[in-house]
């Protein structure tokens, strides 16, 4: 039979050795989280044309009080909203 020769743990050197490893992990998702709720918040504000346009074509008293024209800026103008962040974003992640 063979004979091993094991090494003796050290128990501090463990514990430096665990708290090392949390350290980035928690990092990266902090700047994930950051990333992944503008990213979230940014898709909301898109997606909340398609409902509230129909929905002011559908409730307003007046005739032609929304206009295509009007339904078309009110639709594009979140895209202006995201340009700061587009640039902000890939800076803060890099970090």
């Amino acid at each position: 039979m063979d004979t091993y020769n094991y090494k003796e743990v050290n128990i501090d050197e463990v514990q430096m050795r665990n708290n090392a490893t949390w350290k980035p992990l928690m990092r990266q998702l902090f700047v994930f989280s950051g990333v992944a709720s503008i990213y979230f918040v940014l898709g909301l504000s898109f997606g909340a044309p398609t409902v509230f346009i129909p929905q002011i074509r559908k409730e307003s008293n007046f005739t032609n009080i929304l206009t295509d024209d009007m339904a078309s800026w009110l639709a594009s103008v979140h895209g202006y909203s995201a340009i700061p962040w587009v640039l902000i974003i890939p800076i803060v992640s890099r970090c």
